[in-house]
């Protein structure tokens, strides 16, 4: 299990810049999630073994951590978590040029490149 550092998360661009408020149309919902101290979830790629084992990563804050969330029929539906940011980390390191993003989702992507734009040109 590992043992994350909610500061890591909470000064990530999109997690730190994003304010996302609490909206209801019919069977929809935006809002905030949260993961309770201590409880478990997936937080990264699944690691497959030569022997074609598969094991889930699983980590946990010390703190409670509060994550956006679009809700359908009060379940969840898309999210912004830890796992979407280690996820897509690689990837958007590795972007340059034109980039095309399907499903813009929480918007975290675009954020993300937005950053490393603004990063690139302040240099």
């Amino acid at each position: 299990m590992n043992h994350l550092d909610v500061n890591d998360y909470n000064n990530n661009p999109f997690y730190k810049n994003i304010k996302i408020p609490t909206i209801k149309v019919g069977n929809s919902e935006l809002k905030y999630e949260k993961y309770k101290p201590f409880e478990g979830f997936v937080c990264n790629d699944i690691i497959q073994t030569k022997a074609g084992r598969q094991i889930p990563q699983i980590g946990f804050f010390e703190t409670e951590f509060k994550f956006p969330a679009i809700l359908e029929n009060e379940r969840i539906w898309m999210t912004v978590t830890p796992n979407e940011v280690e996820t897509m980390k690689e990837a958007v390191d590795q972007a340059f040029g034109h980039v095309l993003t399907f499903g813009l989702g929480l918007v975290i992507t675009p954020t993300w490149f937005l950053k490393k734009i603004m990063w690139k040109a302040s240099r």
